[in-house]
């Protein structure tokens, strides 16, 4: 049972909006990331069961994830007429399967697996990461575009239906695979993130749909205003928090040297890592 009252719990989500909000765009990646281990943090806090408390927190962050995909195709739509709308229409489809099943696994997953698996992730960024600035920045190694090419057919499809099943699972938007897959493939990284937004609104949609309704049959929670895996008590708090906060992240992201934003992004990775390792131990005992 929570020891804290609906305005500590508001308190709380406030500021992990504000969090989220500054460090998203500070450090480039999606709310997921960030979200989830804040999300969990609250959850925990407002009494919910260890058995459904990452449930919750993925669900929650997938709804909010859902949200911001769509006001941001949105606004690149109109801004550049640009939406690769061919490619983007398979895509779609195989995300949509993938993260279908993977809504589904997840639901029926235990909360201390569904830890482990975001914990192994932040780990796999981490040390992409320390690959990234370290190893190959010393080596001056580059990829060459020309060895690679758009993925199509069964390609395509596969790598859509793996990348909606994982995001959903872990609770992110499928930015953090997408956009490095299709640049890797040549595409422009300027449209391959305009295609991870868009389908970050697909496997949003997908993975806030399934944890509402199968996750409705699981309802285990002292905090109201949660349906299914989705607490709306979170997404009405944290969503003005994260719009506010974020031109804040965007500026101080312009004005921080390279090499101090590439250590706090280690740092930072780090601290996430430990954290939950913490839950999860926690979890256990």
């Amino acid at each position: 049972m929570s020891v804290y009252s609906y305005l500590d719990i508001c308190i709380m989500l406030a500021f992990g909006g504000l969090f989220a909000g500054f460090l998203g765009p500070f450090f480039g990646f999606g709310g997921g990331v960030i979200l989830v281990p804040i999300l969990l943090a609250v959850f925990s806090k407002a009494g919910f069961s260890y058995s459904v408390d990452m449930h919750f927190a993925i669900g929650t962050a997938l709804f909010l994830a859902t949200i911001n995909a769509a006001v941001a195709s949105y606004k690149h739509y109109h801004s550049s007429h640009n939406m690769p709308i061919n490619f983007l229409s398979g895509w779609a489809i195989y995300l949509a399967i993938g993260a279908s099943i993977g809504s589904y696994i997840a639901i029926y997953t235990s909360s201390y697996t569904l830890k482990i698996m975001f914990t192994v992730f932040l780990v796999l960024i981490l040390l992409q990461q320390i690959y990234k600035r370290f190893i190959t920045a010393r080596q001056g190694k580059e990829l060459d575009s020309k060895k690679v090419g758009l993925p199509t057919g069964t390609k395509k499809n596969l790598a859509a239906m793996l990348i909606g099943g994982l995001s959903v699972m872990i609770g992110v938007s499928g930015g953090t695979f997408t956009t490095p897959f299709l640049t890797h493939c040549n595409y422009p990284i300027r449209k391959a993130m305009i295609v991870s937004l868009a389908g970050g609104f697909v496997i949003g949609m997908i993975g806030s749909i399934a944890a509402i309704i199968i996750g409705y049959e699981h309802h285990d929670t002292t905090l109201p205003w949660s349906v299914g895996y989705v607490n709306f008590l979170a997404v009405i708090v944290v969503t003005p928090f994260i719009i506010i906060a974020s031109p804040y992240g965007i500026k101080a992201n312009r004005k921080v040297r390279t090499r101090v934003l590439n250590l706090l992004y280690m740092l930072f990775f780090a601290t996430l890592i430990a954290y939950m390792i913490y839950t999860i131990v926690k979890h256990v005992y």
